[in-house]
């Protein structure tokens, strides 16, 4: 359902799991990643 590294992670917790997954509009993404870099704290 989301990917191989989530479904693989979920199968060997020793607890239950719950995941979520944010739908992001991809250049809104790129936007606040060069936010990140820009103003690092």
């Amino acid at each position: 359902l989301f990917g191989s590294i989530p479904d693989y992670i979920a199968n060997k917790a020793p607890c239950s799991v719950l995941m979520v997954k944010k739908h992001e509009v991809r250049h809104i993404s790129w936007i606040k990643k060069m936010r990140e870099l820009v103003f690092k704290k």
